[in-house]
Formats: C-alpha cells, sequence, structure tokens
C-alpha cells in the first residue's frame, strides 16, 4: 500500500509540473482546454444562490482576520486604493470598511451577488466601487499603478485561463502589493509557477505562509490555505 501510494503523489507530483510548465511557458498548447475555461467561467457567471449558500459566502471564514490584518499591515493610508479580485457580496471589503478605508474597490463576475451587497453590507456598499464583470473586460481598463494593494482569496485567480495574462494585468495596475490567501495553492485549475510570473513583472515574493496547518500536515493533494504576498521590486 506505501509503494501504491507513493507510486500516486510521485505521479501527482510529475503531472502537477507538466501542467505547470505549459500553462507558464507554453500557453498557446492550452487552447485545447479552453472549453473547459469557459464552462468554469459561464457557471460561475450565471450562478444563482439560494438563501443557505448566501450565508455561507457573507459570514466571516478562518483565513479573513489574516488577510485584513496583512492588508492593513501593508498599507500606508486608510486612503489607499484597494482592489478585491472576486469581491462576491462584499464580505472582505465590508471589513476593510469597518477598518476605516475609504477607497475601496471590487469585482466580480457573478452579477447575482451584486443584487445581494446592498442588502447584507449596505454602509460599504454605499462607498465602495463594485463592477461586476469579468477580469478579462476590467483590468484592461484600469490605468497603470491606479492601485495600491490589490488582493484576493480562495480560487478565483486559479481558474483564469493562462491565455489571459492575469498576473500582466494584477501587477500593471498595482503600485506596491498583491496579496492572496489562496485556498487550494497546489489545487489549481490551470497550475502555474505563479511566484516565477510574479517575478518576471517585477514583484517578489515577501511571505508565503500556510497559517492554518502545520508544514507536517500537509498533503499535496488536498486543499491547503496559504497567505502569499507579493510586493513591486
Amino acid at each position: 500500500m506505501n509503494k501504491l501510494n507513493n507510486y500516486q503523489e510521485k505521479r501527482f507530483i510529475r503531472n502537477k509540473l507538466f501542467s505547470k510548465i505549459i500553462n507558464t511557458f507554453l500557453k498557446f498548447l492550452t487552447l485545447l482546454h479552453y472549453r473547459k475555461s469557459f464552462k468554469i467561467r459561464a457557471s460561475w457567471e450565471n450562478k444563482t444562490f439560494n438563501e443557505q449558500e448566501r450565508m455561507r459566502f457573507i459570514h466571516e471564514k478562518p483565513m479573513d482576520s489574516l488577510l485584513i490584518k496583512e492588508i492593513v499591515y501593508r498599507s500606508q493610508s486608510k486612503k489607499d486604493k484597494i482592489l478585491c479580485l472576486g469581491c462576491n457580496f462584499g464580505r472582505l471589503l465590508d471589513a476593510l470598511h469597518k477598518e476605516g478605508f475609504t477607497n475601496l474597490y471590487g469585482v466580480d463576475i457573478n452579477k447575482e451577488s451584486g443584487k445581494y451587497v446592498h442588502q447584507y453590507f449596505p454602509e460599504m456598499a454605499k462607498s465602495a466601487h463594485l463592477t461586476y464583470c469579468s477580469f478579462e473586460k476590467y483590468l484592461p481598463a484600469i490605468e497603470n499603478n491606479f492601485f495600491d494593494i490589490v488582493f484576493t482569496h480562495g480560487t478565483t485567480i486559479n481558474h483564469v485561463h493562462p491565455l489571459f495574462n492575469i498576473v500582466k494585468h494584477i501587477t500593471r495596475v498595482t503600485s506596491k502589493y498583491m496579496i492572496w490567501a489562496n485556498a487550494c495553492w497546489n489545487s489549481d485549475s490551470y497550475p502555474r509557477f505563479w511566484e516565477y510570473e510574479f517575478e518576471n513583472m517585477g514583484f517578489m515574493m515577501v511571505k508565503f505562509l500556510r497559517p492554518l496547518m502545520n508544514e507536517a500536515q500537509i498533503d499535496i493533494k488536498k486543499k491547503t490555505t496559504a497567505l502569499i504576498v507579493f510586493s513591486k521590486i
């Protein structure tokens, strides 16, 4: 059994490495899987939420406080322009609003979540700049270095097809930090050498932390939670 598990683990690592090489350096080959990306995008864009699902998205998650603390620590002013990629119902933006931040922006492809943001987080929604469309449409329209901090959480950007250079656009519009609470660092839809891609665009990884588990407990075939910070060089 141990031999089988070792074989499966090695095969998993090898397949992940192969996928990372393609998705990072040979992106044209991912055209073969473009339909998969379209289905993922369409399913989230058109998703509707029942009350139970909405409650799951608006209540604080274990990772939230660590992510918010990191943003507060990296910020230089409560007037910093901060963008949330994949803002959903606005839970994290509301937490920043309560911290006193006044220049908050959010973008999410799911339009239905925009219908409820004023219901669940009315004070934040009054002042924040919220847009409900795809990253592919939103980011190219933003001017260079517009945001002081860009952050995201969960698997949000992991599902963006490699043919849209999400890292290039994030680093272009960000003047200081990209902060990422990644719930599936080893479970991307399109595994990539994220650190290489950010460094190639002039951002250095200055923090990598798995706060919810010890290194000895990590199973590469299961979800892990990592807090990653990239700083503009």
